[in-house]
């Protein structure tokens, strides 16, 4: 192998990071003249990683190749991540860490003291498109300062126990290339040990944002969890140089009724893609001169938290709304979904699209599972995520019986503690989830009885992550597990607190190999 046309093809791809084809090239190059099995493996996850990228998310062809591309970066990763500094490699355990997208690592997660005196022979070796710094102490003069901020398409910073620097940020002439923005600012947890983010810009930092010229090309902000109001979103909003704006995070701020009007009556609104609202203080007003305001282009979309007052006319409102045949992802989070709200939802036609719905900590029941049960329109659903609810037997059961999880890839029920037994029977027997591939039934009150109805189920052919943990099913459901002839291609299997005995894990343990994730 040439080291040298090996290094090139390299160096080229990292100058024009965006270019798909040179990636391509190298990967044909890996096949034809790597010397070893791990080049080889490299090649196939080079297009893999490519192709997903033209694939609709949750589609079962994307996911394959996900799951295919999971494989090869287990066994090969190591080796593929040997000219990598230790920090920067990717590590499971850190939560939005580092991650390899189209065949390179492309998103570094690191400290601001490993990232800073090595960026350079850092961006050199391999393609990096987002950052994601924390522990910044300085203000952020190092950052501003830092001529790779220039190859930056996202950045993410974190600032520690200290005020961001924001003019000396906002006069870098690095920013230029910048597409997408995320601030935050980390405060010592009261117990001392830990970091919590904490609220760093206001009205005033929102205004200076704003008047930035150098942030003309950002797509995508994300200011969530901090203290800008109505006028700092109407500053925003109204700039004549963010005007590319598809992209915004404003969960926690207080922009309320009136910030988010603002936001509706201006050019933002029907160019929106993303749109986050928690804990916004948001009402009916609010939402309603939304959905008047004509978000055609809105694909995502997320409400609620503790300060939200949407109430039933808020919900018709977002339900009437015939500009929202794009949305693809809601997710309403802490907030409770009475049963006319419900009903409202299921019954629109305008949410005939959705792929994922969130309802997390929702106050769903089994009335309000019925309600979505019986939608006419809910039928792309490809992930539904139920959990912290107190949905029982009735209402899965409901569920379980509706075309409504027909094209379902994945769906969490995590600490929803009345389905049993019952409940988990309902699931195992539906014939709606022929493309079910993760079931997360961990804390859902089932016992060996529910166990064995998953194990002798031949209704889920496509499930690899079945995760059961905190659940009762003792020697008889771990042993149905192990007999079953149906979970042939369980890739994870969590059975964490589940009361079984080691005679049981080990039988456990020499079926599904790694795969079986067990108290040892």
């Amino acid at each position: 192998m040439s080291v040298n046309t090996r290094q090139q093809l390299l160096a080229s791809i990292c100058a024009a990071p965006d270019d798909i084809p040179s990636r391509l090239i190298f990967a044909d190059w890996l096949e034809e003249f790597g010397d070893a099995d791990s080049d080889r493996a490299r090649a196939e996850f080079i297009r893999l990683q490519c192709a997903i990228e033209n694939l609709e998310q949750w589609s079962p062809e994307r996911l394959d190749r996900e799951e295919r591309a999971k494989r090869l970066l287990k066994e090969h990763g190591e080796d593929w991540q040997r000219d990598l500094p230790g920090w920067a490699r990717l590590r499971d355990d850190v939560v939005g860490g580092s991650r390899f997208r189209r065949g390179f690592l492309e998103r570094i997660f690191g400290k601001a003291e490993d990232f800073f005196p090595s960026a350079e022979e850092l961006f050199a070796i391999t393609p990096v498109r987002e950052v994601n710094i924390t522990l910044i102490r300085d203000g952020g003069k190092a950052l501003a300062n830092c001529p790779q901020l220039a190859k930056m398409r996202r950045l993410e910073a974190a600032f520690e126990e200290s005020s961001l620097d924001l003019a000396a940020f906002l006069d870098s002439p690095y920013l230029l290339g910048l597409r997408e923005l995320a601030l935050d600012y980390l405060v010592p947890h009261q117990s001392g040990r830990f970091l919590e983010y904490g609220a760093m810009l206001g009205d005033d930092e929102a205004a200076a944002l704003a008047r930035c010229p150098r942030l003309s090309g950002l797509t995508a902000l994300d200011v969530g969890s901090h203290a800008i109001g109505p006028e700092g979103l109407a500053a925003l909003v109204e700039s004549p140089h963010l005007t590319r704006m598809e992209q915004l995070d404003l969960r926690g701020n207080p922009i309320g009724d009136e910030g988010l009007k603002r936001l509706a009556r201006s050019p933002w609104c029907g160019q929106l893609t993303h749109l986050t609202l928690y804990g916004a203080s948001i009402g009916n007003a609010g939402l309603g001169a939304l959905a008047a305001g004509q978000p055609g282009r809105l694909s995502q979309l997320g409400l609620g938290g503790q300060s939200c007052r949407i109430g039933d006319a808020g919900i018709r409102a977002l339900a009437r709304c015939e500009h929202l045949a794009g949305l693809r992802e809601l997710e309403l989070f802490a907030w409770p979904l009475s049963r006319n709200r419900a009903r409202s939802l299921a019954r629109s036609p305008s949410l005939a699209g959705l792929r994922v719905l969130r309802l997390t900590s929702a106050n769903v029941g089994d009335n309000q599972a019925r309600e979505l049960a019986a939608s006419p329109h809910l039928r792309c659903l490809r992930f539904v995520d139920l959990q912290n609810n107190d949905i029982g037997a009735e209402g899965i059961t409901a569920l379980a019986r509706s075309p409504v999880l027909e094209s379902l890839t994945e769906l969490v029920l995590f600490n929803n503690s009345r389905i049993g037994d019952e409940g988990v029977a309902a699931l195992a027997a539906s014939d709606f989830l022929p493309h079910l591939r993760t079931l997360s039934l961990t804390t859902t009150g089932l016992g060996p009885e529910g166990a064995r109805a998953l194990a002798i189920s031949p209704n889920l052919p496509q499930l690899q992550f079945l995760d059961l943990q905190d659940n009762p099913i003792g020697d008889e459901g771990g042993r149905a597990l192990c007999e079953s002839p149906y979970l042939g291609r369980i890739r994870r299997l969590s059975l964490h607190t589940c009361g079984i005995g080691q005679e049981i894990k080990d039988a456990l343990r020499e079926r599904f190999g790694e795969a079986l994730h067990i108290d040892e």
